[in-house]
């Protein structure tokens, strides 16, 4: 009697049980999926390449094999890459990743789940409770969707367009009635700070009408403010979301040495044109000194408003384009109107 060869013992690859729970929108747990590869830190890669390849299509994300305990406890993440590159018989334990790992809890705030994939280099984020049990894993394509809402919805809030009045992120999508209410309160602001401002221009028309050449500079002075303003601002809005912990003092005094060093370039640089295009050098230095205290000026609040903003926990990027922009015009006029009575008083 020919005796049969002993049937291989099959490995047991643990699963994820799907919970019923409901996560909230804006938490990492409403983006995750448990249709993931599990695998214990004993199996062989053989085994792991072989299980992969019969239940490819069970899968969400193959990007990680997850290595977790018998009580579902994340221990370990391997790469497909170092599934690939290491011999079939080696152990899950000798080169999977121990230490470092990226994991987030449920109620991680997406955006930041999705920054700090991005920081790291990760593609997919495993989502732990609080005994570090693995729940499941948010893949790489809900972070591509999650970076890509956000981009739109700073770029909205930045331009004053209000977040809780839109429901659709695509302006053909949107009711031409929601369009209009969200766009408009912003827009009223700049309406009244513009009627302000021209009643600050119409209080100096005396000084206007003794040098009629001033008006011609308001444009100038008001866009170079604005210019720079809006730089900074953007940048801060910028590294505000990717550093929650940002050093506001420490911020702020380089921003305001460079803004510095921006002022005094076109200070120098519009004396020196009025001086030779219209043989003014007086009227230079007034346009310039107003340009260099403008640009500081604007540099300053394009950094406190949404500083303010944020404290508030409020969306730093929330109206601060038109808001700052109204402050930012209206003081650029005032000083411009100050100095150049203080250099022009008899």
């Amino acid at each position: 009697m020919v005796r049969q060869p002993p049937t291989p013992k099959i490995p047991k690859f643990p699963a994820l049980k799907t919970k019923a729970l409901t996560w909230p929108k804006n938490s990492a747990g409403h983006h995750l999926t448990t249709k993931v590869p599990l695998a214990t830190s004993q199996q062989t890669l053989s085994s792991i390449r072989s299980y992969l390849t019969d239940h490819i299509d069970q899968f969400d994300t193959i990007n990680y094999v997850y290595i977790i305990t018998g009580s579902h406890r994340l221990v370990g993440i391997l790469s497909i890459r170092e599934l690939l590159k290491h011999p079939p018989e080696t152990k899950v334990s000798s080169i999977m990743t121990k230490s470092n790992l990226l994991t987030a809890k449920p109620d991680t705030s997406p955006n930041q789940l999705a920054h700090q994939a991005i920081k790291n280099s990760i593609k997919a984020v495993p989502v732990v409770d609080q005994h570090r049990t693995l729940i499941g894993v948010v893949p790489s394509d809900r972070i591509q969707t999650i970076l890509q809402h956000e981009t739109q919805q700073k770029l909205l809030n930045l331009a004053g367009v209000l977040p809780q009045d839109i429901s659709h992120l695509s302006t053909l999508e949107t009711p031409l009635l929601k369009s209009f209410i969200s766009r408009l309160p912003w827009i009223l602001v700049g309406l009244l700070g513009g009627l302000f401002v021209a009643q600050v221009i119409n209080f100096f028309s005396p000084t206007l009408e003794q040098n009629l050449i001033l008006a011609a500079f308001i444009p100038l002075v008001a866009y170079l403010a604005n210019a720079v303003g809006t730089q900074t601002q953007t940048l801060f809005i910028r590294d505000l979301i990717l550093n929650q912990h940002l050093n506001f003092t420490t911020y702020l005094l380089r921003q305001t040495l460079i803004s510095t060093l921006i002022g005094l370039t076109c200070f120098a640089s519009i004396t020196l044109i009025t001086t030779l295009f219209w043989s003014a050098p007086f009227l230079g230095i007034i346009i310039g000194i107003s340009v260099f205290t403008s640009i500081l000026i604007a540099s300053f609040s394009a950094l406190i408003i949404p500083h303010l903003i944020s404290r508030l926990n409020h969306d730093p990027a929330l109206g601060s384009g038109p808001f700052a922009t109204i402050i930012q015009d209206l003081l650029s006029v005032i000083v411009y109107f100050l100095i150049a009575n203080l250099f022009l008083a008899k």
